[in-house]
């Protein structure tokens, strides 16, 4: 019996010496297979594109290296979620009337609790108002700032009542490094004007704009008593870039900046682009500035908006 127990053993430990063998080496891949599986099964999007979005804004860029990447064309856009919302804002009263798509779906006064319509489900209209209330109110102190430094028209008084309406929000990120930064799109409106803004959201910064009003408006933007002489250096500052080159001032330049409805009426319909040439940290950075002008439609002047389109 014990010779039996033997030859069996001799037959079996080699046998179960190549099974482990086998189980060593095909094991992992098999495992990898399976994990594999289960990643492409179940949901991970969401989890995924957070941590891609935090690791993105994890180091602190300056205007200046922001500016660099969205010009450069490295930098990928990921639209990150957010409702169509539209809130008007009482100065009196300090009422908000918040459109969600088409429908009105809140009225909130100050300190006041009003009762959101039934089928609103648990829209939060209230913290919706805030949160815009908040950025209308940055936006203008930045517009403010602008003004002073001589590189932004007034266009509004601090008495006027001005809409805001959500654009959205999007992570620009370089696609080699992985690092980011956020930016908002707004829209602000009173009547003659209406000006698109896109707004780093870390600093609050306004790093682009459109402004339109309808051809026929007579209106005359307010440049201050230096009039535009000095929007080059202005943004220079605003944005703490190094400097622009002082050839900004040419009449093409000059011409974007004023009298669209006057050149309208000599020359008609008509698109003038130029840049602007501002240098940091070693490196020119190109800041494309238009203007356009259409009988029977608008005026519009554009500053940096083909990098944040």
């Amino acid at each position: 019996m014990r010779k039996r127990s033997e030859r069996l053993a001799l037959v079996l430990y080699p046998a179960l010496t190549l099974a482990l063998v086998a189980l060593a080496i095909f094991l992992p891949a098999k495992l990898s297979q399976w994990n594999d599986r289960l990643l492409l099964d179940e949901p991970h999007v969401l989890r995924q594109d957070a941590e891609r979005e935090g690791f993105a804004e994890s180091m602190q860029l300056s205007i200046g290296e922001k500016l660099l990447m969205t010009r450069s064309g490295s930098a990928s856009v990921l639209r990150l979620e957010e409702d169509e919302v539209s809130v008007s804002f009482g100065i009196v009263d300090g009422s908000a009337t918040v459109y969600k798509g088409q429908e009105n779906y809140y009225t909130y006064i100050t300190g006041v609790e009003a009762t959101l319509p039934a089928d609103s489900g648990d829209y939060n209209a209230g913290a919706e108002a805030e949160k815009w209330h908040g950025r209308l109110v940055q936006i203008q102190d930045e517009l403010r700032t602008l003004y002073q430094l001589g590189a932004m028209p007034q266009l509004w008084s601090s008495a006027d009542t001005v809409g805001i309406s959500s654009g959205g929000q999007v992570l620009y990120m370089d696609s080699d490094t992985q690092v980011g930064f956020q930016v908002y799109y707004a829209t602000l409106s009173r009547d003659p004007y209406s000006m698109d803004v896109a707004v780093d959201v870390q600093s609050g910064r306004i790093l682009a704009f459109t402004i339109s009003w309808p051809v026929g408006a007579e209106v005359d933007l307010t440049w201050g008593l230096r009039g535009m002489s000095n929007f080059g250096e202005g943004w220079r500052d605003y944005w703490g870039l190094d400097s622009v080159d002082s050839n900004w001032r040419n009449n093409r330049i000059l011409g974007i900046l004023d009298k669209q409805e006057a050149t309208l009426i000599s020359d008609g319909s008509y698109n003038a682009n130029a840049d602007m040439a501002f240098s940091y940290d070693g490196q020119t950075i190109y800041i494309p500035i238009s203007s356009t002008a259409a009988w029977g439609r608008t005026c519009q002047i554009q500053w940096n908006s083909r990098s944040f389109g």
